[in-house]
Order: C-alpha cells, then sequence, then structure tokens
C-alpha cells in the first residue's frame, strides 16, 4: 500500500465538454475497492465506482500514510492492539490514473484532495504458527473530497478547461487486514508478532 496518502469521497461538479455541473450532495461510491499493500513504497489496485464517475489507477502506501506505522518491529504481539483507518490526501497515495466520466475516459489523470476513513481497533490473538497469515475484518465509512485534473497543474488551482470533477465524496463497505504471522528470537525465547500484509477497502452499495 505507497503514493496513496487513500483516496475517497463525493464530488460536487462534473466536467462536461469542459464545463462543470453543479452537484447537491456528496457523489456516493457504490463500489470498487482501495487495496493498500504493506511496506512503504508498494502499490496495489483503486478503483472507485459512482453513477457520476469511475477512477482507476494505483494506491501506495508512502511515508506520510496512515498505514506506514502500523506493527512496526515486533510491536504487534499477542494480547497488543492495532488501529487501521485515519485521513490522507489523494496527492500523496492516488496521484494519477484513468477517470472516466460522461462516457469519456481521461486517461493519466490527476487527482488531489483529502479523505478520511473510519477507525478500527483490533486485538491480536494466540499466534500457533511460525509461518501463515491472520485476517480481520469491520465495517468502515469514509468521506472526503476529491479534484481531478487533466494535467498536474494543482500548485495554480487546475485551469477551469482542465478540470474534470471536484466535489466531495463519501462512500462505505468491509475492510479486510491481512497480517503474515512472524516468529524472532528475543531474550526471554521466541516471539510471535503479526506484519501488515494488506489493507483492503472494498466498497458496497
Amino acid at each position: 500500500m505507497s503514493k496513496l496518502k487513500i483516496l475517497f469521497a463525493v464530488f460536487l461538479f462534473v466536467a462536461l465538454a469542459g464545463q462543470l455541473l453543479a452537484q447537491g450532495d456528496p457523489v456516493r461510491i457504490k463500489s470498487g475497492r482501495l487495496t493498500v499493500p504493506g511496506g512503504v513504497s508498494n502499490a496495489g489496485p483503486a478503483e472507485l465506482v459512482s453513477d457520476e464517475f469511475i477512477s482507476e489507477g494505483q494506491i501506495r502506501n508512502t511515508a506520510q500514510s496512515a498505514w506506514e506505522n502500523i506493527c512496526p518491529g515486533l510491536d504487534c504481539r499477542p494480547g497488543e492492539t492495532f488501529v487501521v483507518g485515519g485521513g490522507g490526501f489523494f496527492d500523496h497515495l492516488h496521484r494519477n490514473g484513468d477517470f472516466s466520466v460522461n462516457g469519456t475516459t481521461y486517461q493519466n489523470a490527476f487527482y488531489s484532495g483529502s479523505f478520511n476513513l473510519t477507525t478500527g481497533i483490533f486485538e491480536i490473538p494466540q499466534i500457533v504458527r511460525k509461518r501463515g497469515r491472520m485476517f480481520f475484518s469491520r465495517r468502515f465509512e469514509m468521506n472526503g473530497f476529491l479534484r481531478v485534473c487533466r494535467v498536474n497543474d494543482f500548485a495554480n488551482g487546475c485551469p477551469s478547461d482542465q478540470l474534470l470533477f471536484e466535489g466531495p465524496i463519501s462512500g462505505h463497505g468491509t475492510m479486510r487486514v491481512s497480517m503474515k504471522a512472524r516468529y524472532a528470537q528475543t531474550i526471554g525465547g521466541f516471539t510471535g508478532f503479526l506484519e501488515p500484509e494488506s489493507f483492503d477497502y472494498v466498497f458496497e452499495e
């Protein structure tokens, strides 16, 4: 999961032949998924599907992302807890990708904005195997603000004739966390711990 600091909300405006159409409510993300991989600079698939647009690309786990400091070192041992969720910026996590709106697909569009995901707290059970995986899941809510531009010119606000979408977005679904079981030798003997593999957000209607 690396340059995704994401990803997620409903748009107030949609581009149509260079003109923005005002939206009264946040755009609801009805399907798609964000798969944030464990480890900085790793990338996973990112797809947001709504009635207004489809966004496709990759989401990256960067040094600034909400997922970067989950379970560092031997922190995630049996009996401990870890927290998943928080906010981020589309600029960092979901920098660019294909964006479809009004029947037209714009390749390599650029994303900007911010998002917030509800947090989940998980308790780590006993680790009985030195290798293998553990899975955790819970419901999530997402809201944010998304801006999509045909050129990478957000420093100047994106030219009005290049702006494809701008507005709030929202969505909900199921978050699935995959952790790899590991063992390490410590002063007290061998200690089991978990290492993040992926954080998967599946959007639902």
